[in-house]
C-alpha cells in the first residue's frame, strides 16, 4: 500500500531537476544507439574516419573561416 511522505519544496525541486537531467540523458543514449544502429549513417562515418586518416577533407578551424 502507498504512504505518503512529506519531502521539503526545496528537495523535491532538486529531485526534479535531477529527474529531468536523467531524461535528457537518456533520450541522448536513445539518438547515440538509433545512430549505431543505422548501416548507413555508420559507414559514412567509417568512409568519414578513413578521408581524414588519408589527409582528404579540410580542417573545422578553415571551413569555419571561410564562412
Amino acid at each position: 500500500m502507498p504512504e505518503m511522505v512529506k519531502v521539503r519544496k526545496k528537495d523535491f525541486e532538486e529531485m526534479e531537476k535531477g529527474l529531468e537531467e536523467m531524461k535528457k540523458e537518456i533520450e541522448s543514449w536513445k539518438a547515440t544507439l538509433e545512430t549505431l544502429k543505422d548501416e548507413e549513417v555508420m559507414e559514412q562515418i567509417r568512409r568519414s574516419e578513413e578521408e581524414i586518416k588519408e589527409g582528404k577533407g579540410e580542417s573545422w578551424r578553415k571551413v569555419k573561416k571561410d564562412l
